[in-house]
């Protein structure tokens, strides 16, 4: 594109996009980043915040990623030479997307201050004691239905007591 032309895509809002097809226009206010801008992070869809990551200017390539694996939770497993296989995705967007899942990934851990500490017998009873009350009962609801479900089958003749 030449600088006369460039100056004319300035002066209207509208920038072009690369891609392996033939060049497309996207008007500024479209574009990711200008949303990002206007509305917030929270406002923007999920194609958006993954052209924003891919640094892309349209949401083509974002969106043919979501629909090639189906959602952002199967975009998340697909492996670097997976991601690599989709037109118009190399290595650097492909490292980038899995740099991005892998952060989003350790943000879920806990931190060291927020892991469960057990130092002394005391520490594991507070810690398994509600869950053993829990478990207990469930089990005991358990055994009472099935006890209250065999006697009204053997009271109503259905079960003998022989057996047969």
């Amino acid at each position: 594109m030449t600088a006369a032309q460039q100056s004319l895509f300035d002066d209207v809002g509208l920038v072009e996009e690369e891609s392996h097809s033939l060049p497309r226009q996207v008007v500024r206010e479209d574009q990711p980043i200008y949303r990002y801008h206007a509305v917030g992070p929270d406002a923007l869809s999920t194609a958006e915040l993954l052209a924003l990551v891919l640094g892309c200017s349209s949401l083509d390539r974002a969106a043919g990623l979501l629909a090639t694996f189906g959602s952002l939770h199967q975009l998340a497993r697909a492996s670097h030479a997976q991601l690599m296989r989709i037109m118009g995705i190399g290595e650097a967007q492909a490292a980038r997307l899995r740099a991005i899942i892998e952060l989003s990934r350790r943000l879920q851990l806990p931190t060291p201050e927020e892991r469960l500490r057990i130092t002394c017998p005391a520490d594991a009873a507070n810690l398994l004691i509600p869950v053993i009350i829990v478990t207990w009962n469930i089990l005991s609801a358990t055994i009472f239905l099935l006890r209250r479900i065999f006697h009204e089958r053997y009271l109503l003749g259905t079960i003998s007591p022989t057996g047969r």
